[in-house]
């Protein structure tokens, strides 16, 4: 709690030494920047709806859900709902239900985008109409390119990756504060998190005994979520912290 008092007391003194009018200054950057980014998903998850309109109308059952991009706005993320997803066919054309690792390897090689919905249905997100040659849509792969013709302001979010992502700015101060609390308590191993990014970072080489009594002397839960993200190359950590919650 001093930390933080300290750290909002030294941004107050920062932005009275550096500028008498920084707090409305930022504030009135914050909101226009805040109303370009809600102005910029609201058309993109209209031209999404737009699309997903088309393909109806040609016969496929389409809907959106959430792309991979994240943008901060009010201090908080939001993904905007403008990925476009078929529901998932099967070799008779007959809608897909749940897991089915051999009609997505079978049928659909190239996809790295699929989804279930909360009735167990499973969607697919084609990158564009060519990405449907050779899979059970080949047939509407027509229809689908002729939507994207009529649809030109509609781009399909990148998909199995990750997309452009923003984080609250709370998240990314909570990350350092965790991490240089840490340092303090004899974990000198613990660098901070990459610039503009929350979370935990954990390097290679950490024994087990060292790692263990990290977890016990370093909880994250009153953490915000996105800074309670451990990242490490090494997939033994995530063995250890199994371990060390099984025992909790």
């Amino acid at each position: 709690m001093e930390k933080q008092m300290l750290s909002a007391f030294s941004i107050a003194m920062t932005c009275i030494a550096l500028l008498s009018g920084c707090s409305s200054q930022q504030s009135g950057e914050s909101a226009t920047s805040n109303a370009s980014t809600q102005s910029m998903i609201s058309a993109r998850e209209q031209a999404a709806r737009r699309f997903v309109s088309c393909l109806t109308d040609q016969g496929i059952t389409a809907r959106t859900e959430d792309s991979s991009d994240t943008y901060v706005i009010a201090g908080k993320q939001y993904s905007p709902k403008d990925l476009v997803s078929v529901r998932m066919l099967d070799a008779t054309g007959s809608p897909v239900n749940g897991d089915n690792d051999s009609v997505t390897s079978a049928l659909y090689p190239d996809i790295d985008s699929i989804s279930s919905d909360d009735n167990g249905q499973t969607w697919v997100a084609f990158k564009d109409s060519s990405q449907m040659k050779g899979t059970p849509y080949a047939s509407k792969q027509q229809a689908y390119a002729d939507c994207e013709a009529k649809n030109p302001d509609f781009e399909q979010p990148l998909t199995g990756t990750f997309g452009h992502q923003e984080w609250p700015e709370e998240s990314i101060r909570a990350s350092l504060e965790f991490a240089k609390s840490c340092r303090a308590k004899g974990f000198d191993w613990l660098p901070d998190p990459p610039k503009d990014t929350p979370g935990i970072t954990i390097p290679d080489g950490v024994s087990d005994e060292q790692f263990l009594r990290f977890l016990k002397e370093c909880p994250v839960d009153d953490l915000p979520i996105e800074s309670q993200m451990m990242t490490y190359k090494n997939p033994h950590y995530g063995d250890l912290i199994n371990q060390y919650q099984s025992q909790q």
